[in-house]
């Protein structure tokens, strides 16, 4: 019984830290269409457009590695965590990679989808 306790305990404080640690923010995975001054817009996979407003505390990681924020360009692949900042979604870390390359009927086309 007390084991079962602990295991219930446990599973309780882990998914309530995981609540707060995510409160009020969001993440969207998808392709950046543009990076305009301090803002950047993804289209996320299920095709809606987000815009994220970009600042220093923005950490940017290219294939797992920190990167600088002058290398993401539209078309790559992207994972944005944000939080909301008043009236605005505030981007803390943006995770990329450059699109793939996909070969269909013998003709290269780029693939901007994760």
């Amino acid at each position: 019984m007390r084991v079962l306790l602990a295991g219930v305990f446990t599973v309780l404080i882990v998914v309530s830290t995981y609540a707060v640690a995510h409160e009020g923010g969001m993440h969207v995975k998808g392709a950046v269409v543009a990076v305009e001054g301090d803002v950047l817009v993804v289209k996320s996979t299920e095709g809606a457009e987000h815009r994220f407003t970009l600042t220093k505390d923005t950490t940017f990681s290219r294939d797992g590695r920190p990167a600088p924020r002058t290398e993401l360009a539209p078309g790559d692949r992207v994972v944005v965590h944000a939080r909301r900042a008043g009236d605005r979604m505030e981007a803390t870390e943006v995770r990329f990679s450059k699109a793939s390359l996909k070969v269909r009927s013998g003709s290269p086309q780029a693939s901007a989808a994760p």
